[in-house]
């Protein structure tokens, strides 16, 4: 039986995960971006010194890449962080009762969700963040966050309350 497994032994819940990724995703969001203007003050700087013109030419190939790879590396991770909820949330068994308990916390991880959206639109809004543009996926989730915690927290209830008493759907 795959509950008794030692991977799932000493699981016990998973609204812990579901306040954790919302705030894991802001960092990282926030830390790609920090990244990218950094890496362009320093492609500025390095465009400007007395390299060598291959030298120049990588980090302005790095640079001019650096947005599409970490735009999609987020994507990847935050579909990677809802399926791995989601499925964890199979495994766990949860009784019903739990169910109105798990709906207060669902709203405070939308809450917070919102709270988050809006620090990072503050956030890239400031004009030494403004390059954020350069990052569509990262400001179309971030920009919607609340809306996609509350879907993730949706479809877990669902997987987690759903099942009849042998953990089955």
């Amino acid at each position: 039986m795959a509950s008794k497994c030692g991977i799932f032994k000493s699981r016990k819940g998973n609204l812990q995960d579901l306040i954790v990724i919302p705030v894991f995703l802001f960092i990282i969001a926030f830390s790609f971006v920090l990244g990218y203007y950094i890496y362009g003050e320093m492609n500025t700087e390095i465009q400007a010194s007395d390299m060598t013109a291959d030298a120049k030419a990588v980090f302005g190939d790095n640079y001019s890449t650096y947005d599409g790879v970490f735009d999609g590396i987020f994507l990847f991770v935050m579909v990677g962080l809802g399926l791995t909820v989601i499925v964890s949330s199979f495994f766990i068994r949860a009784h019903p009762i739990f169910y109105f308990v798990s709906l207060v916390v669902y709203a405070f991880i939308t809450v917070i969700s919102a709270i988050l959206s809006n620090a990072y639109e503050e956030l890239v809004s400031t004009d030494l963040l403004a390059a954020s543009g350069a990052f569509p996926i990262i400001d179309h989730l971030l920009t919607n966050f609340p809306f996609y915690c509350m879907g993730l927290s949706f479809i877990v209830a669902i997987v987690l309350f759903a099942k009849r008493g042998d953990g089955v759907l």
